[in-house]
């Protein structure tokens, strides 16, 4: 099981999934959340509910995708609930709680 207490005492990366389906992954690996549709390519691993966290090092570049789904067309990123951070590609440096939303 991963170390969810962070690598420097709580530096944590939550993600919220607010898209009906796919699953959100990270590169580098750590997080995934929600379950891919049937049929289509998916991260290993077992499926998750629809939020979850992952301790990564400050510093570390963090990517979030949305995948396994075929009813969006994009999907969009931002820190909740203050939006200051609005994308899905992103320098990790303190805790921080991103939502992904599907994009029709």
């Amino acid at each position: 099981m991963p170390d969810e207490s962070g690598p420097s005492g709580g530096t944590i990366l939550t993600v919220s999934k607010h898209a009906d389906s796919g699953m959100v992954v990270s590169d580098p690996p750590g997080i995934r959340c929600g379950t891919c549709e049937p049929g289509l390519p998916c991260a290993p691993g077992s499926p998750s509910g629809h939020t979850c966290d992952f301790g990564f090092e400050p510093g570390t570049m963090i990517s979030l995708s949305l995948v396994g789904q075929s009813i969006y067309t994009d999907y969009v990123c931002g820190s909740e609930p203050d939006m200051a951070v609005i994308t899905c590609s992103f320098v990790f440096t303190t805790s921080i709680t991103m939502g992904v939303w599907g994009d029709k």
